[in-house]
């Protein structure tokens, strides 16, 4: 296995779209069936905490796919939905198709992300990836507090947020 920094990542999925011409959905798909194969199969309740970034479209598809594989999954959505676009969104749209619990945080009470973050064994963490190069907001603060106090398992997607 190679262990990349976060600039190394962003190179390498560059080269892979510019100089390869794989599109960016297709290196989605591979790093969310990536990702499925860590998440443990005895799973009692799956929490994917999706940002709208390229790491949420990450995130879009890991649950996706471990809905797929039978597994019972709550999407938590931070940030704007409508700032979703091109490869993010299309994982976005492809998991609407399929009957799960999406919620959006910007419009969730305390008591239903309580309900969210206690009832999980365990949490993927979709919200940044190794793009994010700008400060935190209070609201992904929020959530990536809860992340760390809940007493879930965690698995993040390129790189843990909120480092």
């Amino acid at each position: 296995m190679i262990i990349a920094k976060s600039k190394q990542m962003i190179m390498m999925d560059q080269k892979a779209i510019k100089d390869y011409a794989i599109p960016g959905v297709v290196l989605m798909e591979h790093a969310a069936i990536a990702v499925c194969e860590m998440v443990p199969k005895h799973s009692q309740s799956i929490l994917v905490v999706c940002g709208v970034g390229n790491n949420g479209g990450d995130g879009f598809a890991i649950a996706r796919n471990l809905i797929q594989r039978g597994d019972k999954v709550t999407v938590l959505g931070v940030g704007n939905p409508l700032h979703l676009k091109n490869d993010a969104k299309i994982m976005y749209d492809s998991l609407a198709h399929i009957e799960t619990g999406l919620f959006w945080y910007e419009v969730c009470s305390e008591k239903k992300l309580d309900q969210l973050f206690l009832s999980c064994d365990v949490i993927v963490d979709a919200i940044f990836g190794t793009g994010c190069n700008r400060v935190v907001s209070d609201g992904y603060l929020e959530v990536i507090g809860r992340m760390n106090r809940a007493k879930a398992y965690v698995i993040s997607v390129d790189i843990p947020s909120g480092v």
